[in-house]
């Protein structure tokens, strides 16, 4: 990294720091509450993380509007601290770093797989739980680390049911493949590409493109010319309007099946578009349905998938506090590993990995009236929980 840039990087977090305690000095003062902060990490700017970073921070008031005695002390009062990494794998280590001197209860995020590897062993080496809800790589919770935790589905969950879900629901015979460049791209693609060979359905075209690149001819017309009966994009959130975009307008007729984040965009299609997303349907949940009218109220804008895992992530970390009742870090992420929480799209509990033991997923398909739900995936016996409602 240039000098120039690590100056700026120490400048920033220097500054974040010196603003932290009048950031919460009031209630530091206060001595009937213990402050209990929690982190937030992604690229701020992101429409998508400002909506999950809503979420946590409606977690968050509304824990504090229902205060628990605590047996060590008074009751927790919980913050979000929030530092914006720009989903760089460089910046994410100082962030983590700073969020560790902050002693913050625990960290969600980072947003993608690349930043929160590179941020997890200073958060493991410091007993601070990482809990992620959009990073999905698989790399993530193979290294090893006892305070890192995954809410959703990682890559391998999310590879198992795409493979499921062509075979068993869409029937392929022939799909073509276009990733791009980030590590969960490339996590996924390997992890899809090894679910196809054991049900011998062929992969006929892999394509490559940039994860910063909205230009998507070249890719798609090359899956086209190889036959393939559907296209499956493994790339970020932004780059899913512009490759369906793209498809309209050269009159792509296959299939084209994509992957979390998509069901939160209006898609302009004939309906050939489906999605999978780690999460079940709103319109069999209850407390879904609360929980976007609470988030419609406070924010005045409609919840994205996005806000609801980071709800469900920040709650993770309260409800563990306060079991532990505790504001320490190690003791936070001690509880975490025993936890058993009843999400927003049902029970969310962890392997000895870190991973969500049984994560849900729903496959989608797009229409002129929204986003519908064609069938719900789960490793659980049945109906996941909430689905049932």
């Amino acid at each position: 990294m240039a000098y120039g840039m690590r100056r700026r990087i120490y400048r920033g977090i220097l500054l974040a720091a010196c603003l932290l305690p009048s950031w919460h000095a009031a209630a530091q003062d206060d001595a009937r509450t213990r402050i209990a902060l929690i982190g937030f990490a992604g690229p701020l700017s992101d429409q998508m993380v400002q909506s999950a970073q809503q979420g946590a921070l409606l977690a968050i008031e509304e824990a504090n509007r229902r205060p628990q005695p605590g047996k060590q002390g008074p009751p927790l009062h919980f913050e979000l601290l929030s530092q914006d990494d720009k989903s760089n794998s460089n910046l994410a280590g100082y962030v983590a770093r700073y969020f560790v001197t902050s002693r913050v209860i625990g960290v969600l995020g980072h947003w993608n797989t690349g930043p929160a590897i590179a941020a997890a062993p200073v958060y493991d080496a410091a007993g601070v739980a990482q809990v992620s809800f959009t990073a999905t790589g698989s790399q993530l919770t193979r290294k090893g680390y006892r305070n890192v935790f995954r809410v959703v589905g990682s890559t391998d969950d999310t590879a198992a049911y795409l493979a499921e879900s062509a075979d068993k629901i869409m029937d392929s015979k022939r799909v073509a493949i276009i990733h791009n460049d980030t590590a969960f791209s490339a996590a996924l693609t390997a992890a899809f590409v090894r679910e196809l060979s054991a049900r011998a359905i062929p992969v006929v075209s892999m394509q490559a493109v940039s994860g910063k690149t909205s230009d998507f001819n070249a890719q798609l017309r090359a899956a086209v010319d190889s036959g393939a009966d559907l296209i499956l994009l493994s790339a970020i959130t932004g780059q899913l309007q512009p490759f369906v975009n793209t498809a309209k307008r050269m009159n792509v007729s296959t299939r084209i099946l994509l992957t979390g984040g998509a069901t939160n965009q209006k898609l302009d299609d004939a309906g050939q578009v489906y999605a999978i997303e780690p999460n079940l349907p709103q319109q069999r949940c209850s407390h879904q349905k609360g929980f976007e009218q609470r988030y419609l109220a406070r924010f005045e804008r409609a919840p994205t998938t996005f806000s609801r895992y980071a709800f469900d992530a920040a709650n993770l970390l309260i409800q563990a506090a306060r079991q532990a009742d505790s504001e320490r870090a190690p003791e936070v992420s001690a509880e975490l590993r025993e936890l058993r929480y009843a999400g927003l799209s049902g029970d969310i509990a962890f392997d000895k990995d870190g991973n969500n033991s049984h994560p849900a997923y729903t496959l989608y398909r797009s229409s002129p009236q929204g986003w519908q739900p064609l069938r719900v995936l789960s490793s659980e016996q049945g109906v996941p929980r909430c689905a049932r409602g």
